[in-house]
C-alpha cells in the first residue's frame, strides 16, 4: 500500500458551553498488486444476481431501489471467494492496524477480532450517492470504501453538523479525490457523498461497516 497519509479535522475552541465540537481522523491509502479491472469486471456480472435479492433500503444513498446498494443489508462483497477481493481483505486489516497505531489506540482497542459487512455501489452517469451515513449505534465502529472504477469523481466527508446546513458551508468539506485503488476508513457516524458521475462507464465501489464483534450471519471474520 503506498501513499497512506491521515487528515485530520478538529473544532475550533469552543466559546460557549452549547457549542457544538468534533475530532475526527480519516485515513487514506492506495492498494497496489491488485487487479481492479478483474473485480470490476466480477461485479458486474453479479449484478443479475444480487438484484434478485428484494430491496429494503439504499442507506439514505439516493440511488433507488432498483440499485445494487438497496440490496446492502443482504449480502457480503467477500462472500464471492474471488482471489483478488481477498486481498482487499488484507488491505483494509493492514489500514485498520496504522490507524490505530497513528491514534494511539493500539492499547485503548486490543486487537483481538474484526468483522466486516461489505455491499457495492454501482453509479451510472448523472448519478451521485447524497449525504448520508452509516451508524450511530453506541458501538459504532469504523465504515470503509475502495475505489474500484471511477472518471473524475470525488467523495465528500462533512463535519458532522455542517452536514446539515451545507449550502451556508460549501467549503467545510474533506473532499477524496478518487482514483482506482484508493481506500478510505472512517468513523462510522460521519457523512459522506460524491459528486454527479459524468462518465460514461459505471463508477464502482466498495464499501464496508467494520465492527469488533459479530453482529449477525452476513458479517465476516478479516
Amino acid at each position: 500500500m503506498k501513499d497512506v497519509h491521515v487528515h485530520r479535522v478538529v473544532s475550533e475552541e469552543k466559546l460557549s458551553p452549547f457549542a457544538p465540537s468534533w475530532n475526527f481522523s480519516i485515513i487514506e491509502g492506495v492498494i497496489e498488486n491488485v487487479d481492479f479491472g478483474h473485480i470490476a469486471k466480477l461485479l458486474l456480472e453479479k449484478q443479475d444476481e444480487i438484484l434478485k435479492i428484494k430491496p429494503q433500503n439504499d442507506g439514505m444513498s439516493g440511488l433507488g431501489m432498483k440499485s445494487i446498494t438497496a440490496r446492502h443489508l443482504d449480502f457480503n462483497t467477500f462472500n464471492f471467494d474471488d482471489p483478488e477481493l481477498n486481498k482487499l481483505k488484507d488491505n483494509i486489516n493492514t489500514l485498520h492496524n496504522v490507524y490505530l497505531q497513528i491514534l494511539g489506540l493500539t492499547e485503548e482497542i486490543p486487537k483481538t477480532e474484526l468483522w466486516c459487512k461489505s455491499w457495492y455501489n454501482v453509479m451510472r452517469k448523472g448519478q451521485r450517492i447524497k449525504p448520508h451515513l452509516h451508524d450511530l449505534a453506541p458501538d459504532a465502529y469504523l465504515g470503509g470504501n475502495i475505489v474500484v472504477q471511477c472518471d473524475n469523481t470525488t467523495t465528500s466527508y462533512m463535519h458532522p453538523y455542517h452536514a446539515f446546513v451545507r449550502q451556508k458551508n460549501p467549503d467545510v468539506d474533506y473532499k477524496s479525490k478518487n482514483e482506482v485503488g484508493k481506500i478510505t476508513l472512517f468513523p462510522n457516524y460521519l457523512p459522506h457523498c460524491t459528486n454527479i458521475h459524468k462518465g460514461d462507464t459505471e463508477r464502482i465501489t466498495i464499501a464496508f461497516d467494520l465492527l469488533t464483534k459479530k453482529e449477525s450471519d452476513i458479517f465476516i471474520k478479516l
